[in-house]
């Protein structure tokens, strides 16, 4: 594997970061990941969510291997690792961490405590 586990996905999300659909990118890869068991570290996975949201896939894959992708991914595992998150899925809302997926309600209210 070229990349590392995970990483190619990384950085086809932030290689989607300013087209609007970056987010309907995200949840396309949670979706093929846990629901379709599709391994997202496969180009060919990443071209077929890429598509199934819009996205130019081509241009996607050329942009994972630029250093802009590359340089979004290290720096977002570095803020991951400077707020000390344990794992996945792990949210800092106002300096407050919250990890796991039993925490989702507690991430909400808080959001809702900060509208």
């Amino acid at each position: 594997m070229k990349f590392g586990r995970e990483e190619l996905p990384a950085r086809a999300y932030y290689a989607a970061c300013g087209t609007g659909k970056e987010h309907l990118l995200d949840a396309a890869f949670f979706r093929a990941t846990y629901i379709d068991l599709l391994d997202v570290n496969d180009e060919s996975v990443i071209k077929k969510v890429a598509n199934d949201v819009g996205l130019n896939s081509d241009r996607i894959l050329e942009l994972i291997y630029g250093e802009a992708a590359k340089e979004a991914a290290v720096a977002a595992l570095a803020e991951y690792e400077q707020f000390g998150c344990p794992g996945v899925p792990t949210w800092v809302v106002e300096g407050e961490r919250f990890w796991g997926k039993d925490r989702v309600d507690w991430v909400a209210e808080k959001v809702k405590q900060l509208s």
